[in-house]
């Protein structure tokens, strides 16, 4: 019997040591707490000293978050903590200092939040999607705006950035087809603005054009970058004049422009970024200068409209699916100064048919896979149907 009793308590002793040593912390952070009252999920934080709120099984479309829950400070709206949910406000107590990642993405119904003073991070596709959102005011206390924070929110038409902020995400603004305004405090360490448009602080570099500006538009003879996505989604831009001070044109800068019908890139542009045009599905033609050296990954596909290109021989690579979806081009042709043309799953010119015509400047097409493949396994013309001629104009595939 003693026996028994002994390996009994050996189990238990087991049983207890294998599920601590599941636990993440077993001070308590991770434990989570419905209000019977409200309904609000409460899950503890900063090693059991904190709560993190979440809708749980609420039903009350307007939210007031508590300042203290069970004599502790709730200090951040978790990650997905309102998700698609039928909410119409939030108030948020001062003293939340965080904001998870799509916290309120999809709230479809959202049209009046309150944000604190406390709250210095608004994480990443927080209101992504909250279409009847016209207005918010980001607190002076914030220094951090994740990526796409504010995607497709159409209902806003002006935003303000404080002195506070310091860091703003990749197309944070994405979508906004409504937002003409971005205006930022003049203290600002990191950012400026003028006429509605967002700048780095020493106004060389676009970060931002808000995407419901329309018609033409010129950018300012002291920029040198136009930085990624600086137009993601302008649909109603119809052309824009880039000075000779341009020197790079950043991944996604234009992308999604549909309005878009021609563009001129200056001699000064030396580089064309990841998806730079990518389904610019209103751009006619472009002419690359002889400055630029290289084209990105997608830097143009999708632009179905497209139907003249010029390839300088300046450009020595040329990015994977970067013509992909060019419907409309008949032909291309690749200056010899080419020597690297990206593969992978899907080559630069993925999808070209036979109707379309590739001009090489080879012999043969065994040259061209030499110089260009750069692997057993990727082809500069995987998923590449078109007719390929050779520097005599010799059809040389199919």
């Amino acid at each position: 019997m003693k026996n028994l009793t002994k390996l009994t308590g050996i189990f238990v002793l087991i049983a207890i040591t294998l599920f601590l040593a599941t636990c993440d912390d077993i001070s308590g952070t991770g434990i989570t707490t419905k209000d019977p009252t409200t309904g609000l999920m409460f899950t503890l934080i900063d090693n059991g000293q904190a709560y993190s709120v979440s809708i749980g099984i609420a039903t009350d479309v307007h939210i007031v978050i508590p300042l203290i829950f069970n004599d502790l400070p709730v200090k951040e709206i978790g990650y997905r903590g309102f998700y698609n949910s039928a909410i119409l406000s939030v108030s948020i107590p001062n003293g939340v200092t965080s904001i998870g990642d799509e916290a309120f993405a999809d709230c479809k119904r959202l049209s009046s939040i309150t944000i604190p003073d406390s709250v210095t991070y608004i994480g990443e596709d927080v209101f992504c999607r909250c279409i009847r959102l016209t207005s918010i005011t980001i607190p002076n206390s914030v220094t951090s705006i994740g990526s796409v924070a504010f995607s497709t929110c159409i209902g806003l038409t002006t935003i303000t950035i404080p002195d506070s902020v310091t860091s703003i995400g990749a197309a944070a603004f994405y979508g906004c087809s409504s937002l003409t305004s971005i205006t930022v405090h003049v203290n600002n360490p990191s950012y400026s603005s003028l006429n509605g448009i967002l700048y780095n602080k020493e106004k060389t570099d676009i970060i931002c054009v808000p995407p419901g500006i329309k018609g033409k538009f010129t950018v300012p003879n002291n920029i040198t970058t136009i930085g990624s996505n600086a137009f993601i989604t302008c649909t109603g831009l119809t052309s824009i004049a880039i000075p000779n001070s341009v020197i790079s044109i950043g991944d996604g800068a234009f992308s999604r422009c549909t309005g878009l019908t021609s563009i001129t890139i200056p001699n000064s542009v030396i580089s064309i970024g990841d998806g730079a045009f990518r389904d610019c599905t209103g751009l006619i033609s472009i002419k690359i200068p002889d400055s630029v050296t290289s084209i990105g990954d997608q830097a143009f596909r999708g632009c179905t409209s497209l139907t003249s290109i010029t390839i300088p021989n300046s450009v020595t690579s040329i990015g994977y699916e970067a013509f992909r979806g060019c419907t409309s081009l008949t032909s291309i042709t690749i200056p010899d100064s080419v020597t690297s043309i990206e593969g992978g799953s899907f080559g630069a010119f993925s999808g070209w048919t036979s109707s379309q015509t590739i001009y090489i400047p080879f012999a043969t097409l065994e040259e061209a896979d030499a110089a260009w493949n750069t692997n057993d396994w990727s082809s500069w013309r995987y998923g590449c149907d078109a007719i390929i001629r050779n520097n005599a104009g010799v059809q040389v595939a199919p």
